[in-house]
Protein backbone atom coordinates (compact mmCIF):
# COMPACT_ATOMS: atom_id res chain seq x y z
CA UNK A 1 0.00 0.00 0.00
CA UNK A 2 3.02 2.29 0.44
CA UNK A 3 3.41 2.39 -3.36
CA UNK A 4 -0.14 3.69 -3.87
CA UNK A 5 -1.76 7.06 -3.44
CA UNK A 6 -5.48 7.70 -3.05
CA UNK A 7 -7.29 10.40 -4.98
CA UNK A 8 -10.76 11.25 -3.66
CA UNK A 9 -12.93 13.24 -6.06
CA UNK A 10 -14.84 16.02 -4.35
CA UNK A 11 -17.65 15.97 -6.90
CA UNK A 12 -19.31 18.59 -9.07
CA UNK A 13 -21.99 21.11 -8.20
CA UNK A 14 -24.18 18.51 -6.52
CA UNK A 15 -27.37 19.83 -8.11
CA UNK A 16 -29.25 16.58 -7.53
CA UNK A 17 -28.53 16.84 -3.80
CA UNK A 18 -29.69 20.46 -3.60
CA UNK A 19 -30.55 22.19 -1.23
CA UNK A 20 -28.17 20.21 1.00
CA UNK A 21 -25.41 21.38 -1.37
CA UNK A 22 -26.56 24.98 -1.53
CA UNK A 23 -23.59 26.19 0.54
CA UNK A 24 -21.41 23.08 0.83
CA UNK A 25 -19.73 20.48 -1.36
CA UNK A 26 -21.35 17.05 -1.64
CA UNK A 27 -18.68 15.28 0.43
CA UNK A 28 -19.25 17.80 3.26
CA UNK A 29 -22.95 16.94 3.67
CA UNK A 30 -23.63 15.57 7.20
CA UNK A 31 -24.33 11.84 7.47
CA UNK A 32 -25.68 9.61 10.22
CA UNK A 33 -25.99 12.32 12.85
CA UNK A 34 -22.27 12.99 13.38
CA UNK A 35 -20.27 12.19 10.22
CA UNK A 36 -19.77 13.77 6.81
CA UNK A 37 -19.84 11.90 3.50
CA UNK A 38 -16.10 12.37 2.95
CA UNK A 39 -15.40 10.44 6.17
CA UNK A 40 -16.50 7.17 4.53
CA UNK A 41 -13.96 7.32 1.69
CA UNK A 42 -11.14 8.51 3.94
CA UNK A 43 -11.90 5.81 6.55
CA UNK A 44 -11.82 3.08 3.89
CA UNK A 45 -8.39 4.34 2.82
CA UNK A 46 -6.99 4.52 6.36
CA UNK A 47 -8.22 1.03 7.27
CA UNK A 48 -6.38 -0.31 4.22
CA UNK A 49 -3.12 1.44 5.11
CA UNK A 50 -3.48 4.03 2.36
CA UNK A 51 -2.13 7.10 4.10
CA UNK A 52 -1.16 9.31 1.15
CA UNK A 53 -4.51 10.87 0.29
CA UNK A 54 -5.38 13.76 -2.00
CA UNK A 55 -8.87 15.30 -2.02
CA UNK A 56 -9.76 17.25 -5.18
CA UNK A 57 -12.27 20.02 -4.48
CA UNK A 58 -13.95 22.76 -6.45
CA UNK A 59 -17.51 23.88 -5.61
CA UNK A 60 -18.48 25.27 -2.19
CA UNK A 61 -15.43 23.62 -0.66
CA UNK A 62 -14.83 25.85 2.40
CA UNK A 63 -16.67 23.63 4.91
CA UNK A 64 -15.16 20.48 3.41
CA UNK A 65 -11.65 21.92 3.67
CA UNK A 66 -12.30 23.02 7.25
CA UNK A 67 -13.62 19.59 8.26
CA UNK A 68 -10.64 17.73 6.79
CA UNK A 69 -8.14 20.14 8.36
CA UNK A 70 -9.73 19.82 11.81
CA UNK A 71 -10.25 16.07 11.68
CA UNK A 72 -7.28 14.27 10.16
CA UNK A 73 -3.89 14.78 11.76
CA UNK A 74 -1.03 12.32 11.32
CA UNK A 75 1.83 11.70 13.71
CA UNK A 76 5.08 13.50 12.94
CA UNK A 77 6.66 10.02 12.75
CA UNK A 78 4.28 9.01 9.95
CA UNK A 79 4.67 9.73 6.25
CA UNK A 80 0.91 9.89 5.88
CA UNK A 81 -1.01 13.00 4.90
CA UNK A 82 -4.32 14.23 3.55
CA UNK A 83 -3.83 17.12 1.14
CA UNK A 84 -6.62 19.21 -0.32
CA UNK A 85 -6.14 20.24 -3.95
CA UNK A 86 -8.71 22.87 -4.96
CA UNK A 87 -9.21 23.77 -8.61
CA UNK A 88 -6.88 26.60 -9.56
CA UNK A 89 -6.05 28.60 -12.65
CA UNK A 90 -2.45 28.68 -13.86
CA UNK A 91 -0.43 29.05 -17.03
CA UNK A 92 -0.99 25.33 -17.66
CA UNK A 93 -4.61 25.14 -16.49
CA UNK A 94 -6.83 27.92 -17.78
CA UNK A 95 -10.15 26.43 -16.71
CA UNK A 96 -11.79 24.78 -13.69
CA UNK A 97 -12.16 21.00 -13.45
CA UNK A 98 -14.34 19.86 -16.34
CA UNK A 99 -14.92 16.31 -15.07
CA UNK A 100 -13.43 13.48 -13.03
CA UNK A 101 -10.59 12.72 -15.45
CA UNK A 102 -9.79 16.38 -16.02
CA UNK A 103 -9.54 16.95 -12.26
CA UNK A 104 -6.88 14.23 -12.00
CA UNK A 105 -5.17 15.43 -15.19
CA UNK A 106 -4.77 18.96 -13.85
CA UNK A 107 -3.05 17.59 -10.74
CA UNK A 108 -0.70 15.03 -12.29
CA UNK A 109 2.23 17.30 -11.41
CA UNK A 110 1.28 16.95 -7.72
CA UNK A 111 1.34 13.14 -7.81
CA UNK A 112 5.00 12.55 -8.57
CA UNK A 113 6.46 10.12 -6.01
CA UNK A 114 9.55 7.99 -6.75
CA UNK A 115 8.02 4.66 -5.70
CA UNK A 116 4.47 5.28 -6.95
CA UNK A 117 2.98 2.29 -8.80
CA UNK A 118 -0.82 2.59 -8.58
CA UNK A 119 -3.51 5.20 -8.15
CA UNK A 120 -6.61 4.39 -6.10
CA UNK A 121 -9.37 6.72 -7.30
CA UNK A 122 -12.56 7.07 -5.22
CA UNK A 123 -15.70 9.17 -5.08
CA UNK A 124 -16.41 11.27 -2.03
CA UNK A 125 -20.19 10.85 -1.91
CA UNK A 126 -20.80 7.11 -1.45
CA UNK A 127 -21.69 4.98 1.57
CA UNK A 128 -20.02 1.57 1.71
CA UNK A 129 -17.35 -0.47 3.49
CA UNK A 130 -14.72 -1.99 1.20
CA UNK A 131 -11.39 -3.59 2.00
CA UNK A 132 -9.22 -1.75 -0.51
CA UNK A 133 -6.36 -4.15 0.23
CA UNK A 134 -8.44 -6.93 -1.31
CA UNK A 135 -9.13 -4.73 -4.33
CA UNK A 136 -5.40 -4.04 -4.78
CA UNK A 137 -4.42 -7.70 -4.38
CA UNK A 138 -7.00 -8.68 -7.00
CA UNK A 139 -5.68 -5.95 -9.30
CA UNK A 140 -2.12 -7.26 -8.98
CA UNK A 141 -3.10 -10.93 -9.25
CA UNK A 142 -4.92 -10.24 -12.53
CA UNK A 143 -1.99 -8.26 -13.92
CA UNK A 144 -4.53 -5.54 -14.68
CA UNK A 145 -3.72 -2.13 -16.07
CA UNK A 146 -7.02 -0.86 -14.68
CA UNK A 147 -9.41 -2.43 -12.17
CA UNK A 148 -12.97 -1.19 -11.75
CA UNK A 149 -15.14 -2.04 -8.74
CA UNK A 150 -18.61 -3.06 -9.91
CA UNK A 151 -21.86 -3.83 -8.15
CA UNK A 152 -25.02 -5.64 -9.32
CA UNK A 153 -28.00 -3.36 -10.06
CA UNK A 154 -31.52 -3.90 -11.38
CA UNK A 155 -32.75 -2.86 -14.82
CA UNK A 156 -34.52 0.16 -13.28
CA UNK A 157 -31.19 1.66 -12.19
CA UNK A 158 -29.02 1.18 -15.27
CA UNK A 159 -29.60 4.72 -16.56
CA UNK A 160 -27.65 6.07 -13.56
CA UNK A 161 -24.49 4.02 -14.11
CA UNK A 162 -21.88 2.83 -16.54
CA UNK A 163 -22.72 -0.83 -17.27
CA UNK A 164 -20.02 -3.42 -18.00
CA UNK A 165 -19.97 -6.88 -19.57
CA UNK A 166 -17.63 -9.30 -17.84
CA UNK A 167 -15.89 -12.36 -19.24
CA UNK A 168 -15.25 -15.65 -17.46
CA UNK A 169 -11.93 -14.41 -16.07
CA UNK A 170 -13.64 -11.21 -14.90
CA UNK A 171 -12.03 -9.14 -17.62
CA UNK A 172 -14.23 -6.29 -18.84
CA UNK A 173 -15.03 -6.77 -22.51
CA UNK A 174 -17.68 -4.10 -23.06
CA UNK A 175 -18.84 -0.87 -21.46
CA UNK A 176 -21.94 1.29 -21.98
CA UNK A 177 -22.37 4.65 -20.29
CA UNK A 178 -25.82 5.16 -18.70
CA UNK A 179 -27.97 3.14 -21.12
CA UNK A 180 -31.57 4.35 -21.17
CA UNK A 181 -33.25 0.99 -21.76
CA UNK A 182 -32.49 -2.60 -20.81
CA UNK A 183 -33.35 -3.67 -24.35
CA UNK A 184 -30.26 -1.84 -25.61
CA UNK A 185 -27.93 -3.94 -23.40
CA UNK A 186 -29.55 -7.36 -23.60
CA UNK A 187 -26.10 -8.88 -24.15
CA UNK A 188 -24.80 -7.43 -20.86
CA UNK A 189 -27.03 -9.24 -18.37
CA UNK A 190 -25.01 -10.40 -15.38
CA UNK A 191 -23.82 -14.02 -15.21
CA UNK A 192 -24.69 -15.60 -11.86
CA UNK A 193 -21.94 -18.19 -12.26
CA UNK A 194 -19.38 -15.43 -11.64
CA UNK A 195 -20.80 -14.47 -8.26
CA UNK A 196 -18.66 -15.14 -5.17
CA UNK A 197 -19.44 -18.38 -3.35
CA UNK A 198 -21.74 -18.13 -0.34
CA UNK A 199 -23.14 -14.77 -1.32
CA UNK A 200 -26.35 -14.24 0.63
CA UNK A 201 -27.48 -10.95 -0.84
CA UNK A 202 -30.58 -11.43 -3.04
CA UNK A 203 -30.17 -10.17 -6.58
CA UNK A 204 -32.81 -8.91 -9.02
CA UNK A 205 -33.60 -10.85 -12.16
CA UNK A 206 -32.07 -9.81 -14.45
CA UNK A 207 -29.16 -7.86 -12.97
CA UNK A 208 -26.33 -5.87 -14.50
CA UNK A 209 -22.83 -5.01 -13.32
CA UNK A 210 -22.50 -1.26 -12.75
CA UNK A 211 -19.34 0.73 -12.18
CA UNK A 212 -19.05 2.15 -8.67
CA UNK A 213 -16.64 4.88 -9.76
CA UNK A 214 -13.84 3.19 -7.78
CA UNK A 215 -10.68 2.44 -9.76
CA UNK A 216 -7.12 1.23 -9.41
CA UNK A 217 -4.91 2.33 -12.28
CA UNK A 218 -1.25 1.75 -12.96
CA UNK A 219 0.66 5.02 -12.81
CA UNK A 220 2.05 4.82 -16.35
CA UNK A 221 -1.33 3.79 -17.79
CA UNK A 222 -3.20 6.63 -16.10
CA UNK A 223 -0.64 9.21 -17.16
CA UNK A 224 -0.69 7.94 -20.73
CA UNK A 225 -4.48 8.04 -20.96
CA UNK A 226 -4.83 11.49 -19.42
CA UNK A 227 -2.06 13.07 -21.47
CA UNK A 228 -3.01 11.44 -24.78
CA UNK A 229 -6.79 11.87 -24.57
CA UNK A 230 -8.79 15.06 -24.29
CA UNK A 231 -11.86 13.53 -22.59
CA UNK A 232 -12.92 15.00 -19.26
CA UNK A 233 -14.66 12.03 -17.58
CA UNK A 234 -13.34 8.60 -16.72
CA UNK A 235 -16.52 6.68 -17.48
CA UNK A 236 -17.69 8.69 -20.45
CA UNK A 237 -14.36 9.22 -22.23
CA UNK A 238 -11.37 7.42 -20.71
CA UNK A 239 -12.64 3.90 -19.91
CA UNK A 240 -14.26 3.20 -23.32
CA UNK A 241 -11.02 4.16 -25.07
CA UNK A 242 -8.85 2.21 -22.61
CA UNK A 243 -10.79 -0.99 -23.36
CA UNK A 244 -9.21 -1.06 -26.82
CA UNK A 245 -5.62 -0.96 -25.63
CA UNK A 246 -5.33 -2.06 -22.00
CA UNK A 247 -6.23 -4.95 -19.71
CA UNK A 248 -9.24 -3.91 -17.61
CA UNK A 249 -10.68 -6.22 -14.95
CA UNK A 250 -13.75 -6.05 -12.73
CA UNK A 251 -13.68 -6.34 -8.97
CA UNK A 252 -17.05 -7.83 -7.99
CA UNK A 253 -18.43 -6.10 -4.92
CA UNK A 254 -21.59 -7.60 -3.44
CA UNK A 255 -21.79 -5.73 -0.13
CA UNK A 256 -23.88 -2.71 0.75
CA UNK A 257 -23.23 0.37 -1.37
CA UNK A 258 -25.27 3.50 -1.93
CA UNK A 259 -24.50 6.42 -4.18
CA UNK A 260 -25.71 9.41 -2.13
CA UNK A 261 -25.89 11.82 -5.05
CA UNK A 262 -29.68 12.31 -4.90
CA UNK A 263 -32.02 13.23 -2.05
CA UNK A 264 -33.95 9.95 -2.01
CA UNK A 265 -30.83 7.76 -1.77
CA UNK A 266 -29.33 10.04 0.88
CA UNK A 267 -32.55 9.87 2.90
CA UNK A 268 -32.83 6.10 2.51
CA UNK A 269 -29.20 5.44 3.49
CA UNK A 270 -29.41 7.53 6.65
CA UNK A 271 -32.54 5.78 7.89
CA UNK A 272 -31.06 2.38 7.01
CA UNK A 273 -28.48 2.97 9.77
CA UNK A 274 -31.27 2.65 12.34
CA UNK A 275 -32.01 -0.99 11.50
CA UNK A 276 -30.46 -3.89 13.41
CA UNK A 277 -28.36 -5.23 11.87
CA UNK A 278 -27.63 -2.10 9.84
CA UNK A 279 -26.07 -2.43 6.37
CA UNK A 280 -23.07 -0.44 7.64
CA UNK A 281 -21.83 -1.58 11.05
CA UNK A 282 -20.87 1.52 13.03
CA UNK A 283 -20.13 -0.52 16.16
CA UNK A 284 -17.03 -2.40 15.08
CA UNK A 285 -13.50 -1.33 16.00
CA UNK A 286 -12.17 -2.77 12.75
CA UNK A 287 -14.48 -0.72 10.55
CA UNK A 288 -14.62 2.57 12.43
CA UNK A 289 -15.82 5.55 10.42
CA UNK A 290 -13.49 8.31 11.52
CA UNK A 291 -14.72 11.86 11.94
CA UNK A 292 -13.97 15.03 13.84
CA UNK A 293 -13.58 14.58 17.60
CA UNK A 294 -15.89 16.97 19.45
CA UNK A 295 -15.98 17.61 23.19
CA UNK A 296 -19.74 17.27 23.54
CA UNK A 297 -21.84 16.21 26.52
CA UNK A 298 -23.84 12.97 26.37
CA UNK A 299 -27.33 13.07 24.93
CA UNK A 300 -30.13 13.82 27.39
CA UNK A 301 -33.60 12.29 27.09
CA UNK A 302 -36.34 13.13 29.62
CA UNK A 303 -39.85 11.67 29.40
CA UNK A 304 -39.14 10.83 25.77
CA UNK A 305 -40.44 7.87 23.77
CA UNK A 306 -38.00 6.55 21.17
CA UNK A 307 -39.12 3.89 18.67
CA UNK A 308 -35.94 3.43 16.68
CA UNK A 309 -33.48 6.29 16.52
CA UNK A 310 -29.87 7.24 15.97
CA UNK A 311 -28.92 9.84 18.60
CA UNK A 312 -25.73 11.88 18.32
CA UNK A 313 -23.87 13.48 21.21
CA UNK A 314 -24.95 16.79 22.69
CA UNK A 315 -28.65 16.41 21.90
CA UNK A 316 -31.49 17.17 24.33
CA UNK A 317 -34.86 15.45 23.95
CA UNK A 318 -37.49 16.74 26.35
CA UNK A 319 -40.92 15.09 26.58
CA UNK A 320 -41.09 14.27 22.87
CA UNK A 321 -41.68 11.29 20.58
CA UNK A 322 -39.00 10.01 18.19
CA UNK A 323 -39.82 7.30 15.67
CA UNK A 324 -37.35 5.89 13.13
CA UNK A 325 -35.31 9.11 12.87
CA UNK A 326 -31.75 10.40 12.99
CA UNK A 327 -31.07 13.06 15.63
CA UNK A 328 -27.84 14.93 14.93
CA UNK A 329 -25.27 16.62 17.16
CA UNK A 330 -26.48 19.40 19.50
CA UNK A 331 -30.08 18.80 18.42
CA UNK A 332 -32.62 20.33 20.84
CA UNK A 333 -36.20 18.98 20.69
CA UNK A 334 -38.76 20.58 22.99
CA UNK A 335 -41.83 19.28 24.78
CA UNK A 336 -44.62 17.73 22.76
CA UNK A 337 -42.69 17.51 19.48
CA UNK A 338 -43.18 14.47 17.23
CA UNK A 339 -40.41 13.36 14.84
CA UNK A 340 -41.13 10.48 12.45
CA UNK A 341 -39.06 9.04 9.58
CA UNK A 342 -36.87 12.13 9.49
CA UNK A 343 -33.27 13.27 9.54
CA UNK A 344 -32.35 16.11 11.91
CA UNK A 345 -28.78 17.24 11.27
CA UNK A 346 -28.51 19.23 14.48
CA UNK A 347 -26.42 22.35 14.96
CA UNK A 348 -22.88 23.70 14.67
CA UNK A 349 -23.07 25.29 18.11
CA UNK A 350 -25.23 25.51 21.23
CA UNK A 351 -27.62 28.41 21.01
CA UNK A 352 -27.49 31.31 23.46
CA UNK A 353 -30.65 33.39 23.75
CA UNK A 354 -29.91 37.08 23.04
CA UNK A 355 -31.36 39.96 25.00
CA UNK A 356 -34.55 41.32 23.41
CA UNK A 357 -34.34 45.00 22.56
CA UNK A 358 -38.07 45.71 22.50
CA UNK A 359 -41.37 44.02 23.46
CA UNK A 360 -42.07 43.34 19.77
CA UNK A 361 -38.93 41.27 19.29
CA UNK A 362 -39.43 37.57 18.90
CA UNK A 363 -36.76 34.96 19.26
CA UNK A 364 -36.78 31.44 17.82
CA UNK A 365 -34.02 29.26 19.31
CA UNK A 366 -32.10 26.68 17.32
CA UNK A 367 -33.90 23.35 17.46
CA UNK A 368 -37.44 21.99 17.19
CA UNK A 369 -40.10 23.97 19.03
CA UNK A 370 -42.63 22.44 21.39
CA UNK A 371 -45.66 20.80 19.82
CA UNK A 372 -44.12 20.68 16.33
CA UNK A 373 -44.68 17.69 14.06
CA UNK A 374 -42.10 16.55 11.49
CA UNK A 375 -42.66 13.60 9.19
CA UNK A 376 -40.55 12.31 6.28
CA UNK A 377 -38.26 15.33 6.20
CA UNK A 378 -34.62 16.38 6.27
CA UNK A 379 -33.91 19.30 8.60
CA UNK A 380 -30.48 20.78 7.85
CA UNK A 381 -28.18 22.33 10.47
CA UNK A 382 -28.95 25.37 12.61
CA UNK A 383 -32.65 25.44 11.71
CA UNK A 384 -34.74 27.52 14.12
CA UNK A 385 -38.20 26.03 14.22
CA UNK A 386 -40.90 27.66 16.33
CA UNK A 387 -43.68 26.04 18.31
CA UNK A 388 -46.62 24.06 16.84
CA UNK A 389 -45.06 23.89 13.37
CA UNK A 390 -46.20 21.12 11.02
CA UNK A 391 -43.74 19.73 8.44
CA UNK A 392 -45.61 16.99 6.62
CA UNK A 393 -46.10 16.34 2.90
CA UNK A 394 -49.67 15.18 3.41
CA UNK A 395 -50.59 15.37 -0.27
CA UNK A 396 -47.50 13.55 -1.51
CA UNK A 397 -46.23 16.36 -3.74
CA UNK A 398 -43.13 14.95 -5.52
CA UNK A 399 -41.25 18.17 -6.34
CA UNK A 400 -41.58 21.78 -5.23
CA UNK A 401 -39.44 24.89 -4.62
CA UNK A 402 -40.46 27.61 -2.19
CA UNK A 403 -38.79 30.29 -0.11
CA UNK A 404 -38.93 28.22 3.04
CA UNK A 405 -38.49 24.59 1.98
CA UNK A 406 -38.00 22.26 -0.94
CA UNK A 407 -39.58 18.95 -1.83
CA UNK A 408 -37.53 16.37 -3.67
CA UNK A 409 -39.00 12.96 -4.52
CA UNK A 410 -41.69 13.56 -1.90
CA UNK A 411 -39.18 14.37 0.85
CA UNK A 412 -39.35 17.81 2.51
CA UNK A 413 -35.96 19.50 2.95
CA UNK A 414 -35.52 22.54 5.21
CA UNK A 415 -32.26 24.34 4.26
CA UNK A 416 -29.51 25.23 6.69
CA UNK A 417 -30.07 28.32 8.92
CA UNK A 418 -33.76 28.61 8.05
CA UNK A 419 -35.98 30.33 10.63
CA UNK A 420 -39.58 29.09 10.82
CA UNK A 421 -42.03 31.06 12.99
CA UNK A 422 -44.52 29.64 15.46
CA UNK A 423 -47.64 27.90 14.15
CA UNK A 424 -46.34 27.62 10.60
CA UNK A 425 -47.78 24.70 8.62
CA UNK A 426 -46.49 23.16 5.43
CA UNK A 427 -49.59 22.38 3.44
CA UNK A 428 -48.55 21.06 0.07
CA UNK A 429 -51.55 22.28 -1.90
CA UNK A 430 -50.12 24.88 -4.37
CA UNK A 431 -52.80 27.52 -3.66
CA UNK A 432 -52.07 27.31 0.06
CA UNK A 433 -48.30 27.58 -0.39
CA UNK A 434 -48.56 30.98 -2.06
CA UNK A 435 -50.45 32.39 0.94
CA UNK A 436 -47.75 31.48 3.48
CA UNK A 437 -45.67 34.12 5.21
CA UNK A 438 -42.00 34.08 4.17
CA UNK A 439 -39.30 32.36 6.16
CA UNK A 440 -35.99 34.09 6.59
CA UNK A 441 -32.51 32.65 6.12
CA UNK A 442 -29.90 33.96 8.50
Amino acid sequence: MKNCISVILGGGRGTRLFPLTKNRAKPAVPLGGKYRLIDVAISNCLHAGLEKIFVLTQFNSASLNRHIFRTYRFSEFSQGFIEILPAELSSDNTDWYQGTADAVRQNIKNFQFPSLENFVILGGDQLYRMDLRHLLRTHQRNGADISIAVIPVSAEKISRFGIVRIGQNKEIIDYREKPQAASSISDMVGDRSLLPEGMERPLPTPFYWASMGIYIMKKNVLEHLLLELKGDDFEKDIIPHALKNFQIYAFLFTGYWEDLGIISSFYRANLAMISNPAPINLYNNLTTVYTRHRHLPPSLAINTKIEGGLLAAGSKLINCNIKHSVVGIRCIIHSGAVIEDSILMGADYFDTEPKLTSPLDTYVPIGIGGGSIIRRAIIDKNVRMGQNVVIDNTNGVPHLDSDLYYIREGIIVIPKNTVIPDNFRIETHPDYIESQSPVTHS
